[in-house]
């Protein structure tokens, strides 16, 4: 794929921006753009940008032609500058370099799978790890309380049962009976357990953390309205309340007026993108003895204590269903 431009406008602001927002050297991201768009470097992107019509905007395609060039934008941004490619689709919103068009929630989602599915956690097939299966809501004591029937990503495992990731747990076990998988392949999704705000902190300063089930922080809001896409290792202190969606709106966590609640605070933020938290599945699905505790120490480049053989030392509290 080469992108062509009508003129280096967008090539040299997204450049900068990259620069500004990774704190790198300039002419590294320079040649990062160029590569993203079909370059051998930013020389041969100087004389031949322009050498065909211009490539059509974000905003002149497909949801589909989107979120798949986005997605290999991504990954060779992330490639050449050694950096995540979940903290580069974070960042492309601003950098801009193929159009304005708004990301949405769904964008997101969608993106990140395309970058996991061609990357850390392919389709391997039917009851392989990775696999999207459908699991009975009595199938496993570590599920919430009230479950439906729902999808489940499949986990690599040396043992017996089937080892499981879904919306409302990540260490999920069951019999092989009790899963299903349909003749027509599941769609993919992003279990909420590793993306939905379970609560908030309110701190001493009077920022905010939203945080998830399993108590790791996602986004962190300033009193002066500033908002960071924080790391999910990080340990939160100075925490003077603690509160839960359910306990404002009732039900579980998971359910429709909670997680209503819950997106609305992400919306009201004008967050579309998502949490670094959501990169833990790729490795929960491929060791079935990680622990939510122990990937995400490793996405911020730790190593986990004890993994898989202790509870998540972290939370604060016990607060079910």
């Amino acid at each position: 794929m080469r992108l062509f431009f009508p003129n280096q406008t967008r090539p040299k602001k997204a450049a900068r921006q990259l620069s500004l927002h990774f704190n790198e050297q300039l002419s590294t991201c320079q040649k990062a753009v160029a590569q993203a768009c079909g370059y051998r470097d930013w020389h041969e992107m100087e004389r031949s940008h322009s050498a065909e019509a211009p490539s059509p905007l974000d905003q002149a395609l497909s949801v589909v032609g989107f979120r798949s060039r986005t997605a290999d934008i991504c990954k060779t941004l992330s490639t050449v500058l050694g950096v995540a490619d979940g903290d580069i689709q974070a960042a492309l919103p601003t950098v801009r370099l193929t159009g304005d068009r708004p990301y949405t929630l769904e964008d997101h989602h969608a993106i990140r799978i395309l970058c996991w599915r061609s990357g850390p956690m392919p389709w391997l097939g039917k009851g392989k790890p990775g696999e999207v299966f459908l699991i009975d809501d009595k199938a496993s004591s570590l599920m919430e309380r009230g479950d439906p029937p729902s999808r489940a990503f499949r986990k690599q495992s040396n043992g017996s049962g089937v080892f499981f990731c879904s919306d409302t747990t990540t260490g999920g076990i069951c019999a092989t009976d009790e899963t299903a998988s349909p003749i027509i392949r599941l769609d993919d999704f992003i279990p909420l357990r590793l993306w939905l705000p379970y609560g908030w902190w309110t701190l001493m300063d009077g920022s905010e953390v939203l945080f998830s089930r399993d108590y790791k922080p996602l986004w962190k809001f300033d009193p002066n309205g500033g908002v960071e896409r924080i790391n999910p290792s990080t340990w939160i202190t100075e925490i003077a309340n603690q509160h839960y969606y359910q306990e404002e709106k009732g039900g579980g966590w998971y359910t429709e007026l909670a997680s209503q609640a819950a997106k609305e605070r992400l919306r009201r933020h004008k967050i579309s993108a998502l949490p670094r938290l959501v990169d833990a599945l790729p490795l929960l699905v491929a060791n079935g003895k990680l622990e939510v505790g122990d990937a995400a120490q490793i996405l911020d480049g730790n190593n986990p204590r004890n993994p898989g053989k202790s509870g998540n030392p972290e939370i604060r509290g016990h607060h079910t269903n």
